[in-house]
């Protein structure tokens, strides 16, 4: 059975990662390493989509993108299987690369973007590859500390400051190596897709997607959309406006559910439990 697409929406920024299969490498020396990123650059220019931030590990990799009016998934589909191509032609591989086709986390910009970048760069650090992040050369850690990159679009994250200048310096603060433990992550989670929200709902109230995602006034599917909206926006902090066009409802109808006197806040609490230990898992 095909795979459903994912949900586009124009602007938004993600957070993608994936790693090999069996968690084996998917990068064995410097050209493999090098070959990727030209990759990268090529389906960034084909597909009009904005690199934030990368990184680069043995066997997996993270990045920033944030979309244009292409979908995700013909750009990460372009990059994937020309790397694959290639991998499995060098090293005289078969088989699927990947583990999967990718992971994808909606970021909300203004509250994560900084946070995670940090977290994606310190990655080397956190599984002891290198002790300084400045000798680990797969991430755009440089590009951002250069304030030049051919492949990263510096514009996005200078545009959270008044000038480079500033970004430069909260970004050098951010990933003070000297004070930073390398434990968790300093922000709660890469947020869930709002697909990934509402099978969890789903699943939960025994309703399918589809009727939650209409206009049904049954009791079950009300439940559902209430629920969903809880949810996303008050523990995974999607706007109204997301909601209004995930969901094809008003803000006045998103703000019903949302404001209603009736809120579950056991199941919400109970929800985000589960959808964070899954994308801890």
């Amino acid at each position: 059975m095909p795979r459903k697409p994912r949900n586009h929406m124009e602007g938004t920024i993600y957070h993608v990662l994936n790693r090999g299969n069996n968690k084996d490498n998917i990068f064995i020396d410097k050209k493999d390493y090098h070959v990727f990123l030209k990759f990268l650059w090529e389906q960034k220019e084909k597909n009009n989509i904005s690199i934030l931030c990368y990184t680069l590990m043995p066997n997996h990799f993270h990045f920033l993108v944030k979309v244009s009016a292409i979908p995700l998934g013909k750009f990460m589909h372009g990059l994937q299987s020309n790397y694959a191509h290639y991998f499995n032609m060098r090293h005289n591989k078969v088989g699927s690369l990947f583990q999967d086709r990718y992971k994808a986390f909606h970021v909300e910009e203004n509250q994560y973007l900084l946070q995670l970048i940090r977290y994606i760069h310190l990655n080397p650090m956190r599984a002891g590859l290198v002790e300084f992040l400045r000798d680990y050369p797969w991430t755009s850690h440089h590009d951002i500390l250069q304030l030049k990159s051919n492949l990263i679009d510096l514009s996005v994250v200078v545009d959270l400051f008044e000038t480079p200048e500033r970004m430069l310096r909260t970004y050098q603060q951010l990933v003070d190596i000297k004070n930073d433990t390398l434990s968790s992550p300093p922000y709660t989670l890469p947020l869930p897709t709002l697909e990934h929200l509402l099978r969890t709902v789903s699943d939960h109230l025994n309703v399918s997607p589809k009727s939650i995602l209409s206009d049904s006034r049954i009791k079950n599917a009300v439940s559902g959309r209430q629920l969903f909206c809880q949810l996303a926006y008050e523990e995974f902090h999607y706007t109204r406006n997301e909601l209004s066009g995930f969901l094809d409802i008003s803000l006045s109808g998103i703000s019903r559910y949302l404001d209603t006197k009736n809120k579950s806040n056991d199941k919400t609490k109970e929800l985000a439990s589960i959808v964070k230990r899954m994308l801890n898992s």
